[in-house]
């Protein structure tokens, strides 16, 4: 059976808090009831919570931090690719309507010409 991400995620997570000594309750092992939880002081007070050491929180946050920055730089240059992309969207299709995109062929006639004759077939 495949895990998904999140699982994955979870499953390393908790692997390695077991292996630097910390205690991991499983929450939904509590029986919280059916519909409406039942969550009352002693229940929540017997839920045990792993906070890193100082130095280690510190250090977590440092990460964090480093990254929530990574991620805001890199959906600045998504949202300014995406506006480009539209941008130059927009630029092709006014060069390809106004027939700046390749040189003509003398040879060619030109749109209104090919329309008419079209048209003109269609009729017949």
């Amino acid at each position: 059976m495949s895990m998904t991400p999140e699982e994955l995620a979870r499953q390393q997570i908790d692997q390695k808090l077991s292996q630097s000594g910390w205690l991991i309750q499983d929450v939904k092992a509590i029986n919280l009831g059916a519909a409406q939880p039942n969550l009352n002081t002693s229940i929540v007070k017997s839920i045990i919570v792993p906070l890193p050491y100082r130095q280690e929180h510190s250090i977590i946050i440092k990460e964090i931090e480093k990254l929530l920055s990574i991620i805001s730089s890199i959906e600045t240059t998504v949202v300014s690719n995406i506006r480009r992309s539209q941008s130059l969207r927009q630029s092709i299709l006014k060069r390809a309507f106004a027939q700046k995109l390749v040189s003509q062929d003398p040879v060619d006639l030109p749109a209104s010409e090919l329309l008419e004759r079209i048209r003109e077939e269609k009729s017949k």
